[in-house]
């Protein structure tokens, strides 16, 4: 049995529109932290921005350290099991669960985010 424990991220919106957001989390590979994907993260921002209107509904990027990476807390066990665990309370204790949820991932990140797009979809 494990406990999950509460992940560190940051979290970043680019519009303040009325309609709900689409949320991307993005989730790191082994060895990385949450700043893998902040490159990736300025050029989506900036590519959606140029093609937004007035009803274009936001995006809010969630930049995730895992289980044992970065700032979050480093314990055991360190499995697929506990990450998607930790994914699955994340996402219940971070987003708007009635808005559209898109997860990216690379190496260990897109396992977990495959795995929980095929038991949760």
């Amino acid at each position: 049995s494990f406990t999950t424990p509460k992940l560190d991220a940051n979290n970043t919106q680019v519009s303040t529109t009325l309609a709900k957001p689409i949320q991307i989390i993005y989730l790191h590979g082994l060895m990385a932290e949450r700043s893998t994907f902040s490159a990736l993260w300025k050029l989506t921002k900036a590519a959606y921005e140029a093609k937004s209107t007035p009803l274009t509904p936001p995006l809010c990027s969630f930049h995730v350290d895992m289980r044992n990476h970065g700032k979050s807390p480093h314990k055991s066990p360190h499995s697929y099991t506990a990450l998607l665990s930790d994914l699955f309370y994340f996402i219940h204790s971070s987003c708007d669960l009635s808005s559209p949820i898109v997860l990216v991932g690379h190496s260990m990140g897109a396992r977990v985010a495959m795995l929980a797009s095929i038991l949760f979809p």
